[in-house]
């Protein structure tokens, strides 16, 4: 590696750590509503709620976050088939319908959304859901959305097809929250609801970096042209991980 090389990469790791010092300092200051108004793990009264209006709203006529949802969903999880190419302006949203967490379908297809934070499953929860809608011959496709991804227990799962359902977390959901977050860019009460949505996110996941911090981050990357530099700070991490990991069990 050559010295300036090396030099960028100490600039990269000084700007990165002054970014994640001020964002906790910013987080430990910031005023949050959804931690005011309920407790971060509700997932019914917090999550839904907030997951529905965001999908529900329209920028300019359009159903922009919608869109990016499902172009996010097809892209990570191509099991989704058909469902995740949903007629976007003619879908209904719906919240608690049939007791499902949310509901997304247009005239062929149905989307069901099982929020979980830390409540537990229910006998047969998933399996009713997906039976509730058969009568309507929607091809249908159930999202399990958890704070890690996990799986739900076959109790729940029941007779659900595997390749009919996917294993979300919310993590994974951050990427296009961001993406809502830009497409607010003239609703700043909106873009404000989004940010504090994602801080509260972080927070429960362990999340990285915020939308700003990020977006500093990825700035300076590309100004200094080293995006091969942060591709080996990143795998130098990795590696860093797996050797205090193997230092624990020593």
């Amino acid at each position: 590696m050559s010295t300036q090389d090396w030099s960028t990469e100490r600039l990269l790791l000084k700007t990165a750590t002054t970014l994640l010092a001020q964002e906790r300092r910013e987080d430990a200051e910031s005023f949050n509503l959804f931690t005011v108004l309920r407790s971060g793990s509700d997932g019914v009264n917090l999550h839904s709620r907030f997951l529905h209006a965001l999908l529900d709203h329209r920028t300019g006529g359009q159903r922009r976050n919608l869109a990016a949802f499902l172009a996010l969903l097809k892209r990570k999880y191509p099991e989704l088939g058909d469902v995740a190419s949903l007629d976007v302006e003619k879908a209904d949203i719906h919240r608690e319908k049939k007791d499902i967490d949310l509901l997304i379908n247009d005239s062929e297809h149905a989307l069901v959304i099982e929020n979980k934070i830390y409540a537990g499953d229910q006998p047969k929860q998933l399996d009713r859901y997906y039976k509730a809608l058969e009568p309507q011959s929607l091809t249908r496709h159930v999202v399990y959305l958890t704070l890690d991804g996990r799986e739900p227990s076959s109790g729940s799962k029941g007779n659900v097809p595997d390749e009919k359902l996917s294993c979300v977390s919310y993590v994974d959901l951050l990427p296009w929250l961001e993406r809502c977050h830009e497409l607010a860019s003239e609703d700043p009460a909106l873009r404000s609801s989004v940010a504090q949505y994602c801080q509260l996110l972080r927070e429960l996941t362990g999340g990285g970096p915020g939308v700003k911090q990020m977006y500093e981050m990825k700035k300076i990357i590309r100004e200094a042209r080293s995006l091969t530099l942060a591709r080996d700070l990143g795998k130098a991490a990795d590696e860093l991980f797996v050797d205090i990991v193997h230092e624990l069990w020593e």
